[in-house]
C-alpha cells in the first residue's frame, strides 16, 4: 500500500501544476484583444477550472485522515488528470511561441490572428475537450470529499450524542442513588428517634420508680425512729397511734 504522504503530495503537485497553467492560458489569452469573447465562444471555462483545482487543492491539505478510502479514490481521479494538466502545459508553451500583441498599433486583423497557434479552431477545439474533461474530474473529486466529510460529521455527532445519552444515565444512576441514601438516612433518622423516645421513657420510669422506692424507705426510716423513741417515752407512746397510716403511705409511693 503507497504511503497515504506521498499519495498527497503527488495530488497536490498535479493541481498545483493544473492551476499554474490555467493561469497562465488565462493571462495570455488576456494579452490579446478580445480574447474574451475568444474563450466564451468557445466555451472554454478557465477561470472555473482555476478555482475548482484552487478548492480542492485546499480542501486537500486540510485532510486529517488522509489514509482514508475517500482520500485514495479523490487522489486516484486527481491522478486521472495528470495528462490533461500536460496537454495544457504543452498547449501554454506553443502559444507563447506566437507572442502576445497587445495594443491598438499591433493590433493583428481577425483573419491574420486564426492562422496563429493559440486560436486556430483546432487549438481551440483541444482546449475545450480537455477543459471540459478536467472539469468533470475535479467536481467528482469535489463530491467525494464532501460526502466524506459529511460523514466524518455525522459520526462525530453520533459520537457525541452516545456520550451524552451516557452522561444522562450516569446522571440519571446517581441522582437514583442519592435518592436512595436520603430515604435511608430518613429511616436511619427515624430509627433513632424512636430509639431515643423508648430509651428516655424507660429511664424517666426507672428513675421516678427508684425515687418512690426512695421515699418510702425513707418514711419507713423516720417512722421506725419515732417507734423507737415512744418505747422509751411514754408521752410519745400514746401519740403512736396517728403514725400507724404509715404503711398505706409506703402503698401508695409503690403506685409512682
Amino acid at each position: 500500500m503507497a504511503d497515504p504522504l506521498s499519495i498527497t503530495s503527488g495530488v497536490v503537485g498535479i493541481l498545483s501544476l493544473g492551476i499554474q497553467v490555467t493561469q497562465g492560458l488565462t493571462t495570455y489569452y488576456g494579452l490579446w484583444k478580445s480574447h474574451e469573447d475568444t474563450l466564451i465562444h468557445h466555451d472554454i471555462r478557465l477561470d472555473q477550472l482555476e478555482k475548482s483545482l484552487g478548492i480542492l487543492q485546499t480542501s486537500i491539505s486540510k485532510l486529517d485522515h488522509k489514509d482514508s478510502l475517500a482520500t485514495q479514490n479523490v487522489a486516484s481521479t486527481i491522478v486521472a488528470c495528470e495528462n490533461g494538466m500536460k496537454k495544457l502545459k504543452s498547449s501554454l508553451d506553443q502559444c507563447r511561441l506566437s507572442p502576445a500583441q497587445p495594443g491598438l498599433h499591433h493590433r493583428v486583423r481577425d483573419t491574420s490572428r486564426k492562422a496563429l497557434f493559440p486560436f486556430k479552431k483546432a487549438t481551440l477545439d483541444s482546449l475545450r475537450s480537455t477543459v471540459t474533461e478536467l472539469q468533470s474530474n475535479v467536481d467528482n473529486a469535489l463530491q467525494i470529499l464532501g460526502i466524506d466529510v459529511l460523514s466524518n460529521h455525522g459520526l462525530a455527532i453520533s459520537t457525541v450524542v452516545l456520550a451524552s445519552s451516557r452522561i444522562d444515565k450516569g446522571v440519571h444512576d446517581t441522582r437514583s442513588d442519592l435518592q436512595g441514601l436520603g430515604q435511608s438516612l430518613d429511616t436511619w433518622f427515624e430509627n433513632v428517634n424512636t430509639n431515643i423516645k423508648t430509651t428516655t421513657e424507660a429511664a424517666i420510669v426507672t428513675i421516678l420508680d427508684q425515687l418512690g422506692q426512695q421515699l418510702i424507705d425513707l418514711k419507713t426510716d423516720q417512722h421506725q425512729a419515732y417507734l423507737r423513741q415512744s418505747a422509751m417515752n411514754p408521752t410519745l407512746q400514746r401519740q403512736s397511734s396517728s403514725s400507724l397510716a404509715a404503711p398505706a403511705t409506703r402503698n401508695r409511693f409503690v403506685g409512682l
